[in-house]
């Protein structure tokens, strides 16, 4: 890991090259944003399962996708650890926030998964 494509959301395009916490940031939304084992262009190993939580408890779906997100971040070297995990259940979803430890500075992310 290391130089790669910048992915610019507002302008909808990519273009340039990103690396150190750019491109480990850009590579923490993708690999939490791609659904794992669905797109045969991405090894089994890429991406985050979220699917199978729908329909269970709250606070078992938290802890699963603790271990989920922490297995997802493992493939790349460039990820350290996480930590300050803060769940919030609402009806029909779970929010989740924490920071990614990396070799260049922490990330600050935010997700919203369903689990109704």
């Amino acid at each position: 890991p290391g130089r790669t494509w910048y992915i610019d959301k507002t302008l909808n395009r990519i273009y340039g090259e990103v690396d150190g916490y750019a491109a480990a940031r850009q590579a923490a939304e993708i690999i939490l944003n791609v659904d794992r084992f669905w797109y045969q262009i991405y090894s089994p190993s890429f991406g985050t399962d979220y699917r199978n939580l729908v329909g269970q408890d709250a606070g078992y779906a938290a802890m699963e996708l603790q271990r989920r997100i922490r297995d997802a971040l493992s493939v790349d070297r460039r990820f350290t650890g996480i930590r300050d995990y803060s769940f919030t259940h609402d009806k029909d979803k779970l929010s989740i926030s924490f920071v990614i430890m990396t070799v260049f500075g922490d990330i600050e992310e935010e997700l919203e998964v369903p689990i109704a």
